[in-house]
């Protein structure tokens, strides 16, 4: 029980970045604001952290991973609370993205 509700909420930490954000920066820079650009990059960025992760994902056990993964997530939303620009919206995608290839490869 503790397990889904650790994976649940990693993944709605995960699920802000499709849903939010694109309101957010809309909000932050308007109408013409490049929201897809962001959102794509999150994408790349598990490819490229899974590249770099591999040798990490052979020597603990998936448990631990995703426990260790989740705890990352969880702190995505952490640059948004000194402000909404897009340094923090990267910030943001960055943890995320190496969480999800953490966690979820």
């Amino acid at each position: 029980m503790l397990f889904s509700f650790v994976i649940v909420g990693s993944k709605m930490v995960f699920s802000l970045l499709f849903f939010m954000i694109p309101k957010m920066i809309t909000q932050s820079d308007g109408e013409n604001a490049p929201f897809g650009l962001y959102v794509s990059i999150a994408p790349f960025l598990i490819i490229i952290f899974l590249i770099f992760l591999a040798p990490v994902q052979a020597n603990y056990q998936p448990y631990d991973l995703i426990l260790y993964g989740t705890l990352i997530a969880t702190f995505g939303p952490v640059p948004m609370l000194f402000g909404i620009n897009m340094l923090d919206f990267l910030l943001f995608i960055i943890i995320v993205s190496f969480a999800e290839a953490l966690y979820a490869p």
